[in-house]
């Protein structure tokens, strides 16, 4: 990796840092006509333009990040924020009778899962948490059923049952790396950090509560960095600073089991009044 290429992801990195920075005071109703903002947070937006402007002095590529940083900027100068008003509670019950009623399938009915269901299932990964905004996951639809279990087998999971579907998350490491980071030997870098653990923890779950709402069946696998799962990497054509976070099987459940009993919200809750 030459100098160059350093210098890009790192400036990269602090444009969606900052961005990110800017975005909470927005939320927080912070623009400058605050004058608490202006003393103390006026810089942030001020630093974020010279990270863009810098961005475009160099003559990097536009990117969606970019436009977004610089329509933060705008929003901050003008005084605007993101806040809308509350619009009340809407399908809160519906809501819960999703996240009550997912169940993990272990059986799943010989029947192809449609295309658009499984680009809806990305779509809800999409809209998780992501830490500063670096959005390092993509996803590995397989949808032939010898394909699943081949990729299964190769990654040492071969106890997993038949799935039509598959869903494989992996986290694309350069997005979260530091200017520190991209400068490590190669077996320090390319191996799930913090961020991409908590990134893929929050997209998950968004898979899986969308995909209950879809009348679809998932189980959710982790990964545990081994050969096997490096090993499928290099035989997707991954490059090699792709690492596998998660497994999600996909299909239409033959047999919903009942739920398991759960802690009471009594039992768990301690309060701090």
């Amino acid at each position: 990796m030459d100098q160059e290429e350093i210098d890009r992801r790192f400036l990269q990195r602090c444009i969606n840092s900052w961005a990110h920075f800017v975005d909470k005071r927005l939320q927080l109703g912070k623009g400058r006509d605050d004058p608490i903002y202006m003393k103390k947070n006026l810089h942030i937006v001020d630093k974020l333009k010279e990270f863009i402007d810098e961005w475009r002095s160099r003559g990097y590529p536009e990117t969606e990040s970019i436009k977004w940083a610089e329509r933060l900027v705008e929003r901050a100068n003008s005084g605007a924020t993101s806040i809308e008003p509350y619009r009340g509670e809407i399908g809160r019950e519906k809501f819960f009778d999703i996240i009550k009623g997912r169940r993990s399938i272990r059986i799943f009915l010989p029947k192809p899962v449609e295309e658009e269901k499984l680009k809806k299932l990305v779509e809800a990964a999409l809209w998780a948490p992501s830490g500063c905004n670096q959005q390092p996951l993509d996803f590995i639809i397989i949808t032939n059923p010898e394909k699943v279990r081949w990729a299964a087998e190769v990654a040492g999971k071969k106890f997993l049952p038949y799935s039509p579907a598959m869903i494989i998350v992996v986290a694309d490491t350069r997005r979260t790396e530091t200017a520190d980071d991209v400068t490590k030997p190669k077996e320090l870098r390319d191996k799930p950090g913090p961020v991409e653990g908590y990134d893929t923890g929050a997209a998950v779950q968004n898979m899986l509560l969308a995909a209950h709402h879809l009348g679809l069946g998932t189980c959710w696998i982790g990964a545990n960095k081994s050969e096997g799962e490096a090993k499928l990497v290099r035989l997707l054509g991954l490059p090699e600073f792709f690492v596998i976070t998660a497994f999600v099987q996909v299909g239409y459940p033959a047999v919903i089991p009942p739920p398991p009993p759960r802690r009471s919200v009594e039992e768990c809750i301690h309060w701090l009044r």
